[in-house]
């Protein structure tokens, strides 16, 4: 399995065996909500590994929820209408209105074959997440890899019920809430549930939400913590988990 970095928040490129597989693809140099700039835009500050005309052919897009940054329009436009997908029941009608002719939803606890190289399943997310986005563990049936994603806040009831074991786990770890709410985990919160999995590695995702600018950019919501406080309770834990915190088109080989 080999693990590539699309762009420099939460966009990731999976190759197993000789299926590839893109998760929420933003691979334009500004991200913005339908709305407009007022209500989110976040900027690039590096390179992303592929345009939308460039990614090479994809055998099936993963779309972890219907929000703006997860589903983003404008790259999706540009690719194969033909792709499957796999996704929530939020963003299917969406999907299909952008023109895609293979739209799965992925229900939690649900588990699909990706040709003869990999098999997803689904995975239910922390609240406020539960019922619309879609955590997943990606499995390499040939060697019995795993990676398990989470982009916003783990259940961690459901965690030791996964397939065994998971050799990467992929979270946030910095803190996003809104009125007190919290919509991406902490540092501490992602310890517990690593401590639970026990991945070989670790690898951040959405990471720096405080780049983004606009009503729910930076006024609204509160970002704490960082990549850093997360490695030193890592370092702190009796973990032998290895952290890893690639730039866009660098990534990881298992």
């Amino acid at each position: 399995m080999r693990i590539t970095k699309l762009n420099d928040y939460q966009s990731w490129l999976f190759e197993v065996g000789n299926t590839r597989i893109a998760l929420d693809p933003w691979l334009t140099d500004v991200l913005r909500f339908p709305a407009g700039a007022w209500m989110f835009e976040r900027r690039r500050h590096e390179p992303s590994a592929y345009t939308p005309d460039s990614l090479p052919p994809l055998d099936a897009l993963i779309i972890s929820a219907h929000f703006g940054d997860h589903l983003h329009n404008e790259t999706l436009e540009a690719l194969d209408k033909s792709t499957p997908v796999y996704t929530t029941k939020q963003a299917a009608p969406r999907l299909e209105r952008l023109g895609f002719r293979a739209v799965n939803i992925l229900g939690h606890g649900m588990s699909i074959e990706l040709g003869e190289d990999a098999r997803l399943y689904g995975v239910s997310p922390g609240f406020p997440y539960t019922s619309n986005a879609l955590g997943f563990v990606l499995e390499e049936c040939a060697s019995e890899a795993r990676l398990y994603f989470e982009a916003h806040t783990t259940d961690e009831a459901v965690l030791d019920a996964l397939p065994q074991p998971i050799t990467v786990m992929m979270t946030p770890v910095e803190s996003v809430k809104l009125l007190g709410i919290t919509f991406s985990m902490d540092a501490a919160r992602a310890l517990r549930s690593a401590k639970k999995l026990v991945p070989k590695f670790f690898l951040p995702t959405g990471v720096e939400p405080s780049r983004a600018t606009g009503l729910f950019g930076n006024i609204l919501i509160r970002c704490r913590g960082s990549i850093e406080d997360f490695d030193a309770l890592l370092a702190e834990s009796d973990l032998d988990t290895k952290l890893v915190n690639p730039c866009s088109g660098e990534g990881l080989t298992l």
